[in-house]
């Protein structure tokens, strides 16, 4: 979504990490990103050369509290939100219940921007970091009512969901 959102022309590779193969990534995991003849592993690092490598709009306000903001919630979607609503929700959604999800939607509720996004008018490295995660909670049994009862999370779904990196990259 970041190199789409900054205006960058990209080859992708569709890997299953959950298979444990992918040799560009040390412990086998995704993303990856190749530029320059670097490497880079983990979506915040990515994200951060992302912002920084490519023209285009900024992917992360230019005024500290913003750039706080920014790093607080990469680093709380990291922390607390990828393992709850990624791989015990979606990735496990026959086999496991929504188990954490709830105070982990309150979280994010407490989070949201009324109208826009983290970065203002158009997504930035915030948004796009957690809008995946989301996005694939959203999809599992239930979930959608869970968003619901969060108006400023379920707007700022509703709004990540109609922008072009999130539709260029959605169930890739």
């Amino acid at each position: 979504m970041m190199l789409i959102a900054k205006g960058v022309t990209f080859d992708w590779r569709e890997v299953d990490p959950f298979a444990g193969d992918v040799p560009e990534h040390p412990m086998g995991r995704v993303p990856v990103l190749e530029h320059d003849g670097q490497r880079i592993w983990e979506t915040s690092a990515i994200g951060l050369h992302i912002d920084l490598a490519f023209d285009g709009p900024p992917l992360t306000p230019s005024d500290a509290a913003g750039q706080v903001r920014t790093a607080q919630l990469i680093s709380a979607t990291d922390a607390y939100f990828y393992v709850p609503l990624v791989r015990r929700t979606y990735a496990h959604a026959v086999f496991r219940p929504a188990a954490g999800a709830a105070a982990i939607l309150d979280m994010l509720e407490g989070l949201m921007p009324v109208e826009g996004f983290f970065n203002g008018a158009a997504p930035g490295r915030a948004d796009c970091h957690l809008a995946p995660m989301l996005a694939c909670f959203a999809e599992v049994p239930g979930a959608d009512a869970m968003i619901a009862a969060r108006p400023k999370l379920q707007g700022w779904l509703d709004r990540i969901r109609r922008t072009t990196p999130f539709e260029r990259t959605a169930h890739r």
